[in-house]
């Protein structure tokens, strides 16, 4: 992470996220030469027996960490999870069928505005205290076919737990996905981008319980997800380098011990900065302690005017992507699966010093 003479650099932007050392420098030497015939990563074939085994064992590893159940297809899809707002609703849902989705912030609204244009739907909870998280009764999802929430709020830094619901869940797990174990079985979906915590920008995965996909949609076979599974998520091109480095990714968290240790790190990380703003007369949280998100911790300084200054000391020192969402303001540190706890250690120190400066 550093070089002499200079200081440590620690990316804490809220994706592209910072990746592993180790995994940077194969990314890096697969686009040079890429064995066993030598040529560039990025010159090979979709159908190739070579690129056949990257996507292998990617759903093999994926598999082995989410213990996943033979009745759940992974689906690895160019593009963005955004764009999924709008098709897990087609490809689940029938016309006539009513959803729900969970009102936890901006990006489950964005997701509401999506569906809202394509079924009827119902947003729970009635008066959400966005300081806090829903707490859904079973009885809310009454009469639904699916109830969508997302786990994570990148804006604000609040985590929103598995609502308790008889349908099946759909979720957005873009910004916490293989941060921690979770029970797959009472979702249809999940999606997930992947430049957060395994891998950089290009790829979404989906786990998708098969049952659910529905075959007769209307749409175009590459926005089907019925018909991704059946053609391997071959139907055209995918995006041959991301699902390599998504690839090295799901080998690397296998590697450093699974979801278990990575859920470890993340409390440890999450809670020195925690700890730290909690002490601190500067900074502040609005989000209650019970929902506060591990991966994005999002605070303000009590003099606004101190910001770009902090910004700009911050980078000085190798801290880098510091600064808040321009909707919220202010300052969030991402704390994804590859920021190792130095950094954690490093923004403390950091804040501590800067605070008895100010």
């Amino acid at each position: 992470m550093s070089t002499e003479g200079t200081p440590a650099r620690y990316n804490y932007a809220p994706g592209p996220a910072q990746l592993p050392p180790e995994v940077v420098a194969k990314a890096a030497e697969a686009v040079r030469s890429f064995p066993p015939h030598g040529r560039s990563i990025l010159e090979l074939s979709h159908r190739s027996t070579d690129f056949g085994a990257i996507a292998e064992q990617a759903e093999a590893d994926l598999r082995a960490l989410l213990a996943l159940p033979d009745d759940y297809v992974v689906l690895f899809l160019n593009g963005g999870a955004r764009v999924h707002y709008t098709l897990w609703v087609q490809n689940l849902s029938t016309p006539g069928d009513r959803i729900g989705l969970v009102d936890s912030g901006f990006w489950s609204q964005q997701a509401i505005k999506e569906a809202r244009k394509l079924r009827e739907i119902r947003v729970l909870p009635d008066s959400p205290d966005p300081a806090d998280y829903p707490d859904l009764a079973p009885a809310d999802a009454d009469g639904l076919a699916f109830l969508h929430y997302v786990s994570n709020e990148t804006l604000t830094g609040l985590a929103m737990p598995a609502p308790q619901a008889a349908c099946p869940l759909v979720c957005d797990r873009t910004s916490d996905f293989l941060s921690r174990p979770f029970d797959i079985r009472p979702y249809a979906l999940c999606y997930a981008g992947s430049q957060k915590n395994f891998g950089t920008a290009g790829l979404t995965v989906l786990v998708a319980r098969r049952d659910c996909l529905r075959e007769e949609t209307g749409l175009a076979p590459g926005l089907s997800y019925a018909a991704q599974a059946r053609t391997g998520c071959l139907y055209h091109t995918p995006p041959i380098y991301a699902w390599h480095v998504s690839a090295l990714m799901l080998r690397w968290i296998r590697e450093q011990g699974g979801l278990e240790e990575m859920e470890r790190r993340a409390r440890t990380r999450a809670s020195l900065v925690y700890d730290c703003i909690d002490a601190s007369s500067l900074y502040a949280n609005a989000i209650v302690p019970r929902a506060r998100s591990r991966m994005n911790v999002c605070f303000t300084l009590a003099d606004s005017g101190l910001e770009a200054a902090f910004l700009q000391q911050a980078e000085t020192a190798g801290l880098i992507g510091l600064r808040g969402h321009k909707v919220t303001g202010g300052m969030r540190a991402s704390l994804y699966n590859a920021m190792p706890v130095t950094g954690a250690e490093a923004l403390v120190e950091f804040m501590r010093d800067f605070e008895r400066k100010a």
